[in-house]
């Protein structure tokens, strides 16, 4: 759970433990999947290939999901991700 978010700082509340939070500086041109696979390496599977990274990374962001129309959407933008080498942005998960 979140309180209000005022001046872009995030306060989590409640259920930490479930919350992923980008932690690093955004780049001006915005965060692309590539980016957010670094960062996933960095921060929760230390060591591992790309492939394997964005494969976890994209297995959290879906298990985070609730609803079967969303998941049918995220696994169509897989593909997409697939052939962009990773320079979408990073809002469409990858599906490894």
């Amino acid at each position: 759970m979140l309180r209000a978010a005022v001046n872009n700082d995030v306060e989590i509340v409640r259920n930490a433990h479930t919350c992923l939070v980008f932690t690093d500086p955004l780049p001006p041109q915005g965060l692309t999947w590539r980016q957010m696979i670094v960062w996933w390496t960095k921060n929760h599977e230390n060591g591992a290939d790309e492939k394997t990274a964005a494969s976890g990374l994209y297995r959290r962001l879906y298990r985070s999901l609730d609803s079967v129309p969303v998941h049918r959407i995220v696994a169509l933008t897989g593909d997409r991700q697939r052939r962009s080498d990773g320079q979408v942005p990073a809002h469409e998960p990858y599906d490894g």
